[in-house]
């Protein structure tokens, strides 16, 4: 349930002061795969609020945001998990936020979503973004969207 996704983010955070109080060496070992199978029960259940903590707690988490890859994770697993567009665009828009571009992975797991919910305006939007250059895709999604309209534009 949605609160038992804020409970186990409580318990991580938790956890994550009582290490660092005690000098844990976060070079070692980490919250890696713990926080992406956080994220995905979040996504399964609902609970935009909770991964959107998550990424905001990152730095108390010692998550390392510097990956390219940091959102488009994110956003895979919530995919992933059958979450709907309203769970991705905020994590898609914090990106561009971060990163002043939208990197591939990121548009590549939005348009899966949107494709899957037959969101033709949201698909349209990410071909424009690319075209504006504000977002990098591989020239082969981009023609996959591009065929995808086709079928469903006029």
């Amino acid at each position: 349930s949605p609160e038992d996704a804020e409970r186990a983010l409580d318990l991580m955070l938790a956890d994550a002061a009582v290490r660092t109080e005690q000098g844990f060496d976060w070079n070692c070992d980490g919250y890696g795969q713990t926080f992406l199978s956080l994220i995905s029960a979040a996504g399964r259940v609902g609970a935009d609020a909770v991964t959107l903590r998550v990424v905001s707690s990152a730095e108390e988490l010692h998550i390392n945001t510097g990956s390219k890859e940091f959102y488009g994770n994110i956003m895979r697993k919530l995919a992933g998990a059958g979450a709907g567009s309203s769970s991705l665009e905020p994590l898609f828009d914090l990106e561009k936020e971060a990163r002043d571009v939208h990197t591939h992975m990121a548009l590549h797991e939005l348009s899966r979503v949107y494709r899957r919910e037959e969101h033709v305006t949201g698909v349209q939007s990410l071909v424009q973004l690319v075209e504006d250059e504000q977002a990098v895709a591989k020239d082969k999604l981009v023609e996959e969207l591009k065929l995808w309209l086709s079928k469903r534009v006029q």
